[in-house]
């Protein structure tokens, strides 16, 4: 039986092989971005759904939400548009990754670049109620 760790850490990697979280936005091809942030979402939904902590699923939902709003909101036939909402999903769940590598002491990702949150994790992690 897999852990919460395990299941998160999943989609950690799968979010990491997505170009679209990780690459230069004014080369991306809106429709692949797209089609990267739902397959996201059917992931963090399942691992949501899977986990048997709060805070495990609470970390899943958080992107599938996050996901779910890029996908209502992205405008895909505006570039400017697009690249907003893509750069503000790639900061949430980037915020999310982040908590799950220190409540779950997950294997950080490759492609992914988490550093300028290294700060707003450790203000979220002190303020948790």
């Amino acid at each position: 039986m897999q852990t919460d760790a395990a299941y998160l850490q999943t989609l950690m990697d799968f979010i990491d092989d997505k170009e679209a979280f990780w690459g230069a936005i004014h080369r991306e091809d809106p429709k692949q971005v797209f089609s990267s942030v739902k397959a996201v979402r059917a992931l963090a939904t399942a691992t949501k759904s899977s986990c048997d902590s709060e805070e495990g699923a609470e970390t899943a939902s958080e992107i599938a939400t996050a996901c779910r709003d890029y996908m209502r909101e992205a405008d895909l036939t505006d570039p400017i548009v697009q690249a907003a909402k893509l750069e503000a999903l790639r900061k949430e769940v980037g915020r999310n990754l982040c908590l799950a590598i220190h409540d779950f002491g997950l294997v950080p990702p490759q492609n992914i670049d988490l550093s300028d949150f290294g700060g707003a994790v450790d203000h979220v992690v002190r303020n948790r109620p």
